[in-house]
């Protein structure tokens, strides 16, 4: 198993296809009060994606602290699709992804999924990953992933080789990417959960990138009002032969932090 790859260590559980089901509700109960994050701050959103197959259309978060009446997720793509417990792609070489109201935030804020990244189809058969997973802060349901002034205001992805870029404003300004030096390693094939993490400090204006706790990227100055700050989302990019089920969003979480979740 690669170094990155959540190994439930706090638990004994070994992530295989018989305990999927245990291992995922323990994932998500850790994300949730933010251990997975290394953060002990407050959940404000969550979900563990459990309960419902099919394409997903109007569902509410599994924990919905917000205050925002009737917060629903809002999906990038008519492909979007619930299967045990995972979103996927439903189509072959199609991306997804998702999107969930939020406060502004005023202290610091994490926004992770916990996410299979390179799955493969069944045992060593042959398969195209995808492009990258990401994880950001936009100005709207409706924002632009990528496009500059489309509203994503800051975001970070992993690609399954192990590189990783932090972005602000769509792709208009690269804040950090990965070197051979802090490339992580390549993600196996197999069915090993990630944590990916995109860290805002808004009184610095500062942002990080965490891969199963750990701060990968260092610190970065942005030059981000997050007063517009009002969705958190993920996205999976999909290359044009990408299987459905080669990347799957286990759960989502954002979380606001204290001065001490900040201090690395």
């Amino acid at each position: 198993m690669a170094p990155h790859s959540l190994k439930f260590a706090q638990t004994g559980l070994i992530h295989s296809a018989v305990d999927r089901a245990t291992a995922a509700a323990v994932a998500f109960l850790l994300l949730t009060i933010g251990l997975l994050s290394n953060a002990s701050g407050a959940g404000i959103v969550s979900d563990d994606f459990e309960g419902a197959r099919g394409a997903p259309q109007s569902r509410e978060p599994t924990i919905d602290n917000t205050g925002i009446p009737d917060n629903r997720w809002v999906w990038a793509s008519g492909h979007t699709y619930l299967e045990n417990g995972f979103v996927i792609s439903a189509v072959t070489g199609s991306s997804m992804g998702g999107r969930i109201r939020i406060p502004a935030p005023s202290g610091g804020i994490d926004v992770s999924c916990i996410a299979q990244l390179n799955t493969g189809i069944e045992g060593d058969s042959p398969y195209t990953p995808v492009d990258w997973i990401a994880v950001g802060l936009l100005a709207s349901p409706e924002a632009g992933w990528i496009a500059p002034e489309g509203g994503n205001l800051l975001w970070v992805l992993v690609r399954p080789n192990g590189g990783w870029t932090l972005f602000e404003d769509g792709t208009s300004r690269i804040l950090a990417a990965s070197t051979p030096a802090t490339r992580l390693p390549a993600f196996e094939q197999g069915f090993f959960n990630t944590v990916i993490t995109l860290r805002y400090d808004c009184s610095s204006s500062r942002a990080a990138l965490l891969v199963d706790g750990k701060n990968v990227s260092g610190w970065h100055a942005t030059a981000l009002d997050a007063s517009r700050i009002s969705v958190a989302g993920f996205q999976v990019r999909a290359l044009p032969a990408s299987d459905p089920r080669v990347a799957k969003i286990d759960a989502f979480s954002v979380t606001s932090l204290s001065a001490g979740d900040m201090a690395d």
